[in-house]
């Protein structure tokens, strides 16, 4: 019999303020309650928009701190449905086991525009053995700031946070072995045309989770190890985030309209550096090496 954890999905929503993640919660919410489905699924939103109000105006340590918080609760509910799934798969007096054969959709309803905040919940996926995937919502600048204008005076992003998420923004690539299970959806495409491609992004990331083997469990422990705060490339990764986020407010001050395709360059510069870096075949100075070993990654990120 497969395990329990086959049977729980994370599924990550992509893209800027007003691209429509959550109007898609929503409606996913509503498409799974009805009972004559071919494909089942318990949803179960986090909306980090209700959980943590006014999260990206806080501090650069205050965002740490409670998206590490939502992160955990996650984690906690996983524990707590592989638990219910065990109590219910049982059969007790040869009677028939109960409904834990329907899948739970865990929606992460967030911007998620750093490439790191979504490999947080890829890592989690593979320590609670359950299935991971990503949905891209497409929308340019333009439209989520139109989209924003229109809502509450109250539930409103800055225009400036939403700028700065549309210059910093990490598209999924599904080069990533750990992204490959992603789909993009055109800004106010139509729902019901979509959910066929949702079903089977979600079905395909069931099967995955059942599938996996030992393999790719060793290469994602070396990841996570270079993802380790103490480790020299994760501080070198943070040294470059905060570079680039510096040299695009600068850039931004006379050159507006291209600070889109100047962050994209940086980016894909970065890349390139973090992936000779971990390949080995980028050696640091030893004056380098030893002013990163001595800096703490938290003054970066300030």
């Amino acid at each position: 019999m497969a395990e329990d954890g086959n049977k729980i999905c994370i599924l990550l929503m992509i893209g800027l303020p007003g691209s429509g993640k959550t109007y898609l919660t929503n409606f996913l919410i509503n498409h799974f309650k009805n009972s004559n489905l071919n494909f089942k699924c318990r949803v179960l939103p986090f909306s980090y928009d209700e959980l943590m109000p006014n999260l990206e105006a806080s501090s650069c340590e205050n965002v740490k701190d409670k998206r590490k918080q939502i992160l955990n609760t996650v984690q906690d509910v996983i524990e707590k449905i592989k638990i219910r799934n065990n109590v219910e798969s049982a059969t007790v007096d040869n009677r028939p086991p109960k409904s834990s054969n329907i899948p739970t959709l865990l929606v992460i309803d967030d911007n998620m525009y750093y490439r790191s905040m979504r490999y947080e919940y890829f890592k989690l996926s593979k320590l609670m053995k359950v299935g991971f995937c990503q949905i891209f919502m497409e929308a340019n600048l333009e439209q989520s700031i139109s989209v924003n204008s229109e809502r509450n005076i109250s539930s409103q992003v800055p225009v400036g946070t939403i700028r700065r998420m549309n210059d910093l923004i990490e598209r999924p690539d599904v080069k990533n072995h750990w992204e490959k299970l992603t789909i993009s959806i055109p800004f106010r495409y139509s729902l019901e045309n979509s959910i066929h491609r949702i079903e089977c992004l979600v079905k395909e990331a069931l099967l995955t989770a059942s599938s996996e083997n030992n393999e790719t469990d060793n290469s994602l422990s070396i990841e996570i190890r270079n993802q380790n705060p103490n480790t020299l490339v994760h501080k070198v990764d943070l040294l470059l985030r905060w570079l680039i986020r510096n040299c695009i407010i600068r850039f931004r001050i006379s050159n507006e309209g291209e600070v889109r395709s100047y962050a994209k360059e940086l980016n894909d510069r970065k890349l390139n550096i973090m992936k000779d870096l971990r390949a080995g075949s980028l050696i640091l100075p030893e004056n380098v090496v030893e002013a990163l070993e001595n800096q703490t990654p938290q003054k970066k990120e300030s």
